[in-house]
């Protein structure tokens, strides 16, 4: 079952606290509305945000796109946004989760519309939203203020080149 989602990472690549990856058209201001992409409950709509999701969209300078290998697990971060320690109040009681999906073919964008997110591209389980961790503002008991991470890994056949997640 499809659900409502958006996309909203903040980093496509940490280490500890840095980050060496973002996504295209990366914000350095942190504007919502530049960097959020939300699919909604709709089929035939783009599966990544309209105008970055060809590969002539530009990195933002400073703000390079991750680089992997095959095998290697890549550690994302996102802010929760209210879905994650605020959904666990009495009225929304599950955050919900995520999935990663990849394009297996290098150098070439195969995942175009909500529709090419499938089962067959899809990488590993589904994960919760919640980390057990991340806070939007540390007011939780046991979570201090910071981004959620989710983490997948490139698939050992994986050939060298450019690939979406």
């Amino acid at each position: 079952m499809r659900t409502d989602a958006h996309s909203w990472l903040e980093c496509t690549d940490v280490d500890g606290d840095q980050c060496r990856g973002y996504q295209r058209g990366w914000s350095p201001n942190h504007i919502d509305t530049d960097m959020t992409y939300r699919i909604l409950d709709r089929k035939n709509v783009p599966a990544c945000f309209p105008g970055r999701q060809d590969s002539s969209a530009k990195y933002t300078p400073g703000f390079p796109m991750a680089k992997a290998r095959a095998g290697q697990r890549l550690t994302f971060t996102y802010l929760e946004n209210g879905h994650v320690t605020k959904d666990k109040l009495p009225d929304k009681p599950n955050p919900k989760s995520y999935t990663v999906h990849w394009s297996s073919t290098a150098n070439v964008d195969t995942i175009k519309m909500r529709s090419d997110l499938t089962a067959a591209n899809q990488l590993g389980a589904a994960q919760p939203f919640d980390d057990g961790q991340c806070s939007e503002d540390g007011q939780q008991p046991g979570r201090v203020k910071r981004p959620c991470r989710g983490s997948f890994t490139i698939p050992a056949n994986a050939t060298p080149g450019r690939h979406q997640f």
